[in-house]
């Protein structure tokens, strides 16, 4: 990950959260100072090597930060925009695995699910999938990607 933002937009857009990312290298919990903390998983998985977020199968660590002035109510019509980047270097399964969310109040209350899978892609290449709640992929981008590029990723949730 190099940079995220998300972005808050009603009648009008406002700049919620901008996440730099320029940590040190070490577990993403220590060095953020506490910016991010883990709400799953074994705490200091997630590590920071050199400005990029590391997750890797089999490590369960997921973290998260507070938007502010949350909660935002599904009775709202509030719309939430995040964007990141990401650059994969190893092949997911076909049925992908998420790695991006936005969370709720609990710890399972997960939306706007980001995946990477291998179904329906070419040899040696991944597609980005996209769920609100379920545990797999509901709908996926058509255009086959590659391992070791950067790619923004840019996510609208209702």
């Amino acid at each position: 990950m190099l940079g995220a933002c998300l972005i808050l937009s009603s009648a009008r857009g406002a700049l919620l959260f901008y996440e730099p990312f320029n940590y040190t290298n070490g577990p993403l919990v220590t060095v953020s100072a506490g910016l991010w903390t883990t709400h799953s998983g074994t705490t200091g998985q997630l590590d920071v090597i050199s400005g990029r977020a590391d997750l890797r199968v089999p490590e369960t660590e997921d973290v998260n930060t507070l938007v502010p002035g949350q909660p935002y109510s599904s009775s709202t019509s509030t719309t939430l925009y995040a964007s990141f980047t990401i650059n994969v270097t190893n092949l997911p399964n076909a049925a992908g695995q998420y790695f991006a969310h936005f969370k709720g109040a609990s710890t399972s209350n997960f939306r706007a699910k980001v995946f990477v899978l291998t179904s329906g892609a070419g040899a040696n290449a991944f597609r980005v999938g996209l769920a609100n709640s379920a545990n797999a992929p509901v709908v996926t981008n058509a255009v086959d990607l590659n391992l070791n590029t950067d790619y923004r990723v840019y996510l609208k949730f209702v």
